[in-house]
C-alpha cells in the first residue's frame, strides 16, 4: 500500500505537523523539511534577483530560477536506498525532498507570475 502525505492537527508543542500515512506512520522530521523549504525559497529568490539584475527577460530568468531551485532527488533516493536499505531512516528522509519540492515550486510559479505581471517584466 502506498504512502500519502497528510496533515496532522496543529499542536502547541514543538513537533512537526506532517506525517506519512501508512503502516509505520513515522513522523516527518522538521529538521529535514524546514531546511528544504528555506533552501527552495532562498535559491529561487537569489537566482531570480541575479538574473533580473543582469538584464535577463522574464522567461529566461524564471526558467533559470526554477532550474537552480530544483534538485536531483531521484539520485539521492537511489543512493540512500542502495547504501542504507529501503527501510532505513535515511531512505525515508530522502523521500521527503520531492514531497516538499513539488508544492513549494508550484507556489513559486504563482509568485513569479504575480511578480512578472506587477513589474511588467518584459519577456
Amino acid at each position: 500500500m502506498g504512502r500519502a502525505l497528510v496533515f496532522d492537527r496543529p499542536s502547541l508543542y514543538y513537533h512537526c505537523p506532517l506525517r506519512l500515512a501508512g503502516p509505520s506512520s513515522r513522523t516527518l522530521d522538521c529538521v529535514v523539511a524546514a531546511p528544504l523549504i528555506v533552501y527552495f525559497f532562498v535559491i529561487f529568490t537569489f537566482t531570480l534577483w541575479i538574473t533580473h539584475r543582469l538584464g535577463f527577460g522574464y522567461k529566461l530568468a524564471s526558467t533559470q530560477s526554477f532550474t537552480a531551485a530544483s534538485n536531483n532527488f531521484e539520485l539521492a533516493i537511489a543512493v540512500a536506498v542502495a547504501t542504507y536499505g529501503a527501510d532505513s531512516d535515511q531512505a525515508l528522509a530522502s523521500t521527503v525532498g520531492p514531497l516538499i519540492e513539488v508544492p513549494v515550486l508550484l507556489g513559486l510559479v504563482y509568485i513569479v507570475k504575480w511578480i512578472g505581471n506587477k513589474r511588467r517584466w518584459a519577456p
